[in-house]
């Protein structure tokens, strides 16, 4: 990758297609294949060596924010990368935020809430190869009536149109670009706002074109893998999160066949009578470090359900993070599993509650919108509560 390039990544989108998720969380969060979509291309960031990245921020702000905050401290500290926010109060269009961004001699610039399998460093090398002042990813689509398409003759771009009602081609702009700086004047003086409708069709002259095998916009009704999920959550329901060792149960080195828990059959009969679902959250990095194995994870969780279900209590689901103490999106103080919770349930985050005995928990409630409690002590600084009387107190 060449020394001076950076990226700016469009995540400030209201992401309409895919509400009503979106009424609730920033659409590049959504994850797919187990990581969102923000931290997949934050792994092609690194991995092409780019320092400097740019997130544009507007809707859901605070959760990107978030987002930024945790990768900054958990993943990039230590290799020289850093994460920039550039919020809009008002959304800019995907040209005023390029040239809000301090300039760089090649800068990729991508929407966020996309999948494919390019590298970027071999994207950045064919646009230097080629010479042109901008080089365009493009890739064949279903329906070019709904995309920006780009018509060739004789090898040469002749015509870039937005949703063409007689399209004369199925190649379409992935919304995915690098450009030099040489023409950072000429994207100055265009009277305009977006890259699709006002700049590109000014730029077929100087314009190269990089097309990608596989591509996916995940909020198009037919490529969105999660979009017939999404719109038939009804993200009324309200759930308890709760972590599991030292707050559901007293926490054990390693399972030796018992469990023990808190006091908690009663407060949990109550919360579920109120309408709430429950839910556990543990974090699980001993997996990682090869001090227990899944298994020892998954009987305990069995031995847990079983004792509640002995006394009247349903839990709704298991949610584990087995990946290492720092750098994962689905560790606590990171929301991720909290975020995918409320994509495979439908419960609104908003209405719902995080409750356990370490910082960590409540960090995590926090970072997804969900009210909080801290179990087992009195603080000042926290919601907190001693017991789970305390705890139902506080909810109902």
């Amino acid at each position: 990758m060449h020394s001076k390039t950076d990226i700016l990544l469009l995540a400030a989108g209201k992401g309409t297609r895919l509400k009503p998720f979106t009424d609730h969380f920033p659409k590049c969060l959504i994850p797919v294949d187990g990581r969102p979509l923000l931290d997949t291309w934050m792994l092609k960031a690194y991995l092409g060596g780019i320092e400097k990245i740019y997130i544009n921020t507007h809707w859901k702000r605070q959760q990107v924010l978030n987002y930024i905050n945790w990768a900054n401290r958990e993943l990039y500290k230590s290799v020289g990368t850093h994460i920039t926010e550039l919020y809009e109060s008002d959304l800019l269009g995907s040209l005023k935020t390029f040239l809000v961004k301090p300039r760089s001699e090649y800068s990729i610039v991508a929407c966020a809430d996309t999948l494919n399998d390019m590298d970027l460093t071999d994207l950045v090398n064919d646009h230097i190869l080629s010479g042109a002042g901008i080089t365009v990813c493009t890739y064949t689509c279903d329906d070019p009536t709904e995309c920006g398409i780009f018509t060739s003759k004789n090898g040469r771009i002749t015509k870039f149109e937005e949703k063409p009602k007689t399209p004369e081609s199925n190649l379409a702009n992935a919304g995915i670009y690098v450009i030099s700086d040489s023409i950072y004047n000429k994207l100055s003086s265009i009277n305009g706002s977006d890259f699709g409708n006002d700049a590109l069709p000014k730029l077929l002259h100087v314009m190269n074109l990089y097309h990608l095998d596989k591509h996916i916009d995940i909020g198009t009704g037919d490529h969105c893998k999660i979009n017939a999920k999404v719109n038939k959550l009804p993200h009324t329901k309200k759930a308890i999160f709760i972590d599991r060792d030292d707050t559901l149960i007293r926490d054990l080195p390693k399972y030796n066949g018992s469990i023990s828990l808190h006091n908690s059959y009663d407060a949990l009969h109550k919360l579920r009578a109120d309408g709430y679902e429950l839910y556990v959250i543990t974090n699980q990095a001993r997996v990682h470090s090869d001090e227990i194995t899944i298994n020892d994870v998954h009987a305990v969780n069995k031995a847990l359900n079983v004792e509640l279900v002995r006394n009247g209590v349903f839990i709704n689901g298991f949610y584990i993070s087995t990946g290492p103490r720092s750098g994962d999106f689905f560790r606590k103080p990171s929301h991720g599993l909290l975020i995918q919770a409320a994509i495979d349930t439908g419960v609104d985050l908003s209405r719902s509650w995080m409750i356990g005995d370490k910082k960590t928990d409540v960090e995590a409630g926090l970072a997804a919108g969900c009210k909080t409690i801290l179990y087992g002590q009195k603080r000042a600084d926290y919601v907190s509560a001693k017991t789970w009387d305390d705890v139902v107190k506080i909810i109902l």
